[in-house]
Formats: structure tokens, C-alpha cells, sequence
């Protein structure tokens, strides 16, 4: 029933009894002592914790200091329905999923957050942060934590809105990506109305979702579009195909909206285009091509190929993942990531309209080898 409120200037607090009580002016405060430390509040290295709130589980004391960590947590983003960070040193990391509610746990064991974390992804006094995810009906959010101190253990957290399965791939390269996976959509394919094959171009985010914010400051959403716009006056030209776009236009398009567009189509082949992203000081470059289904393999080999020869890029490998869109689409599916728009090399060439040209031809000659045109 206390009436509390906060003055920032001086940090003070102050609890307002309800009526009927007194007070006696302003009572300066004491602090507490700091814990023991030789009695460490601590889990050990990749076991879950006890119980379902992924908080601190009292240890025995080992009457060590804590041990340096001998790998650094760069950053961490989420995107296309998977969870990358980007570490210095080499990492086991340990993932599994707890219950109550449904959510993935990866536990980073002898690591803690990089001095330049926080200024990316803010840490509170205990170390513990999160990431707000709306875009990406399985997820509500990403949370992050120092778990433990003896050993030291970087705790992140995915909170999910259904049971789904991942995968984790972990090539000591300073990346890790953990994808999340589901039961695939029913394949099927179609044409349209005139017979002839329908290809759908889905550039990727636009209106209220910009995407990726390139180093140069540049939305990622400017670059989808202007490729995929160059996709479809290429195809457009072939007397045996139709095109259609999910936008021509700067519009927000739920991932559920594009993947209809498609489906309701009977499409034959669907393709989504974009940028990818990496919080510094890690700084890939290159070309991704991304299926879930496995009817979608040859497509994907096909893209892949005509994309890495159009953006001459570094050829980072065709990869299978759970993105919604080309996993509940019901024909070949595929989502290209051009190239990284952390990357300030990869940033300047996919910005200029000769980049961006050669990229459009390049996936419109792989969507032509692949339907044999």
C-alpha cells in the first residue's frame, strides 16, 4: 500500500506510508556486505539448471576464484528463424531444450561477454539482457546472461511459443548458429493459369521492418527490393514463365502473407532475397544459400552456384535451415543471403546498381536452369 517513487538527480527511492502513519524526515541507508566469495553461487559447466527458471542453482564451494574464461562473446542477432553469436576462442557450447514454458538453452561454457558487448546489446547490473523477436511466429524473444561465475558460463535463452526441434552448427570458425526446425510443409507444385510455370520473387522485409542496418547505415529492405524489382523485369522478358513479387513496394508483409502468396499461386519455384548481418568485431563476408525441405536441394544447388559467380563473393556454402518461408511453402523453396551487410566490403558492392544487376542476373539464370528454360 506504500506509494513509492523515484528521484533520479540524487538515486534515492522513497516509500510514502499510507495515511495515518508519521515520518521523521529522510533516514540515510546502509549497504549490505558483499557475498562470501568463497562460496561461489555457480552450476556446473553445460548441465541445466534445477528446475524451469533458468536462474543461479547453488553449488558446493570449490574455495577457487573464478577461472579467467578463455572465450569472449562478440554479439548476437536472430533472424530467418536462427540464433547466431560470435565468439573469440573455440566453444562446445551445450544446447537443449527445458519445458514450462517450451524454450532452447545454450550454455557457453569458460566464456563471458565481450567489453564491447554491452554497448551493442545492453547488460543490466546482473548481467542479463534481452532481445525482443516479433517477427518470427516461434519466438518471442531472445534472453542472454553471465549464468555462472565458478566456472564462467554465458547462458542464452530461447523463448518459444511452441515445442519445435534445432540444429547447431559449430565450425570454429567464430560463428555458432543454432536453427530452429519443424515438421516440413506437404511438397507440392503447380502452374498457373496459362500453363506455364509461376515463379515468385519474395524481397525480403520492407515497411515497419527494415532488416539488417548495413555499416554504411543503409536498409537492408532498400537492397531486397531493388534486386528483386531487377529479378522481375529479367524474367519478364521469358515468354514461358510468370513472375509475380511478393511487394513492389516499401509495405510490411507478414512472413505468413508470403508464404500464401506463394502457396495460393500453386508457384513452382520460390525465391526471397537478402542481406545478412553480424554484430562486430566478427566480420564474415560472403554467399549463403539457405532450403529446409529436402525437395528443395536441387534448386538450392542451382542458385547457389549462378549467385556466388554473380556477386564474387566468398562462397560460404549452401545451408539447411527452418526459415518459415521455405519451410511452409509447398514447392522448391530457397532464400538467398547475397552478402553481409556488416561487412564494410561486402556493404559497398551491394549498394551500387552494378552489383545489384549482376545479382539479378544471376537468380534469374538459376531459376531458368532450374525449370529447363
Amino acid at each position: 500500500g506504500m506509494q513509492v517513487s523515484w528521484d533520479n538527480a540524487t538515486k534515492s527511492a522513497y516509500l510514502t506510508s499510507p495515511a495515518g502513519g508519521s515520518a521523521g524526515g529522510v533516514v540515510p541507508g546502509t549497504g549490505s556486505q558483499a557475498p562470501d566469495q568463497g562460496t561461489p553461487i555457480s552450476v556446473p559447466a553445460g548441465q541445466p539448471a534445477a528446475g524451469d527458471d533458468d536462474t543461479y542453482v547453488p553449488g558446493s564451494s570449490t574455495g577457487n576464484q573464478a577461472e579467467i574464461p578463455n572465450a569472449l562473446i562478440q554479439g548476437i542477432s536472430f533472424s530467418e528463424n536462427r540464433l547466431m553469436f560470435a565468439v573469440s576462442g573455440s566453444v562446445t557450447p551445450n544446447v537443449f531444450k527445458m519445458t514450462g514454458p517450451d524454450r532452447i538453452v545454450v550454455d557457453i561454457p569458460n566464456a563471458d561477454f565481450a567489453p564491447t558487448f554491452g554497448e551493442v546489446h545492453p547488460l543490466d547490473i546482473s548481467r542479463k539482457g534481452q532481445i525482443a523477436v516479433s517477427d518470427y511466429p516461434d519466438v518471442s524473444q531472445i534472453r542472454y546472461s553471465l549464468f555462472s561465475t565458478a566456472p564462467s558460463t554465458v547462458r542464452i535463452v530461447i523463448d518459444l511459443t511452441r515445442n519445435v526441434e534445432f540444429t547447431v552448427t559449430n565450425l570454429d570458425d567464430g560463428l555458432v548458429t543454432v536453427d530452429l526446425t519443424a515438421g516440413a510443409a506437404v511438397p507440392g507444385s503447380g502452374v498457373g493459369g496459362s500453363g506455364r510455370p509461376v515463379v515468385v520473387i519474395d524481397a525480403g522485409h520492407g515497411g515497419s521492418q527494415p532488416g539488417a542496418i548495413s555499416v554504411t547505415k543503409k536498409q537492408e529492405k532498400e537492397f531486397t527490393l531493388a534486386v528483386a524489382l531487377k529479378v522481375e523485369a529479367l524474367l519478364r522478358q521469358e515468354a514461358n514463365l510468370d513472375v509475380v513479387l511478393t511487394r513492389t513496394t516499401d509495405v510490411t508483409m507478414s512472413l505468413q502473407d508470403r508464404v500464401k502468396v506463394a502457396n495460393d499461386l500453386g508457384a513452382s519455384v520460390f525465391v526471397s532475397i537478402h542481406g545478412n548481418s553480424i554484430d562486430p568485431p566478427s566480420n564474415p563476408s560472403g554467399s549463403e544459400t539457405y532450403y529446409t525441405r529436402e525437395e528443395s536441394i536441387p534448386l538450392a544447388n542451382v542458385m547457389h552456384r549462378h549467385l556466388v559467380e554473380a556477386t564474387g563473393l566468398t562462397d560460404r556454402g549452401v545451408r539447411k535451415s527452418s526459415l518459415h518461408v521455405t519451410r511452409e511453402t509447398k514447392m522448391p523453396a530457397v532464400l538467398l543471403e547475397v552478402g553481409y551487410l556488416s561487412n564494410k566490403n561486402d556493404a559497398g558492392l551491394m549498394y551500387t546498381e552494378e552489383f545489384q544487376q549482376r545479382v539479378a542476373e544471376g537468380v534469374a539464370a538459376g531459376i531458368k536452369e532450374y525449370l529447363g528454360l
